[in-house]
């Protein structure tokens, strides 16, 4: 079906993908846990990593992307036989958070089909075999806040089994919580060594970095009259600094609904009128947030003040 130009350019606005400029940096991190498959066959040794940051920076998109990135392939060996291998695997852990819905989760994210009535040991050994037979290479498990708040397992009992899949299926493991799951490592010496901590942070100031991620947005977006999104002068960076808290999760649905509603009320020439866009973004703004815009920065502040003065030495 062929597209208007309006058509078009609401299309790239719905398939926004906003990058952190640290992406590039946490993927090339999450490269070096990997062995080096130039290398052919060598005893390796995984590594590990704990990614933490708040709701909304960023961070369950970037392992995403990096697992999208290292897709599931099929090799053929010098006897041609075809090996399906799948190097980078994500998957959420459960909710409730119980041993065998862990080891169910795993088994689900690598393909396999589930069983009802098995016990924790048949589902494990499942896991176990699956991890050897696609190769994997390092296991992303997101949503570790899950374990802070299961009611049927200790947070050292969630470790252990963690800690287990990473002995016996040789892969690297990267968690990735909310800074409060930072408590996980400090329970004990094994976990904080096993599992270094890194933060994705939100933009704290409407600094460069903050601009230059804008003005890239605009040209993803492309729209035919650039307004300046990245351009101090226009006091765009600022408002959408103010209203997304510097948070990509809260940035990105408030530009999506500011181009959206200005396609719909306007035509495409219009884009670039600034009085016209502020306006539009104030009414994005009321819809994503509604009136709680003022609770929105003050939980968030909230939140961050939930570190621990020591956190910084972890």
């Amino acid at each position: 079906m062929s597209l208007t130009p309006k058509q078009q350019l609401l299309k790239q606005v719905n398939e926004l993908n906003i990058e952190h400029p640290r992406y590039k940096e946490f993927h090339d991190m999450l490269d070096s846990l990997r062995p080096d498959r130039s290398l052919g066959e060598y005893d390796y040794t995984p590594q590990h990593l704990f990614i933490l940051g708040e709701s909304g920076v960023g961070k369950s998109r970037m392992v995403k992307e990096y697992a999208k990135a290292n897709p599931q392939y099929t090799h053929v060996d010098q006897e041609c036989t075809e090996i399906d291998i799948k190097p980078v695997v994500y998957t959420e852990l459960p909710d409730p958070f119980t041993i065998l819905e862990f080891y169910q989760t795993i088994v689900r994210a690598l393909g396999a089909p589930q069983f009802a009535g098995v016990r924790v040991g048949d589902v494990k050994r499942q896991a176990f075999t699956l991890l050897e037979e696609l190769r994997v290479e390092m296991l992303i498990l997101d949503e570790t806040n899950y374990i802070m708040g299961s009611r049927f397992v200790k947070k050292t009992e969630a470790m252990e089994a963690i800690k287990h899949v990473s002995n016996q299926g040789n892969v690297s493991v990267v968690l990735v919580g909310t800074p409060d799951t930072r408590e996980l490592t400090k329970m004990h010496f094994q976990y904080f060594r096993r599992f270094p901590t890194v933060e994705l942070h939100r933009f704290n100031t409407c600094d460069d970095m903050f601009c230059k991620l804008l003005t890239t947005i605009e040209e993803q977006i492309a729209p035919p009259e650039p307004i300046g999104l990245g351009n101090l002068r226009t006091g765009l960076p600022q408002a959408f600094h103010a209203m997304s808290g510097g948070l990509l999760g809260a940035l990105t649905p408030i530009l999506q609904t500011t181009y959206r509603k200005m396609l719909q009320s306007y035509d495409l020439d219009d884009l670039g009128d600034a009085e016209k866009f502020i306006g539009m973004l104030e009414v994005a703004q009321r819809t994503i947030l509604g009136d709680n815009e003022a609770a929105f920065m003050k939980m968030l502040e909230k939140s961050e003040g939930n570190n621990s003065p020591d956190d910084d030495d972890a």
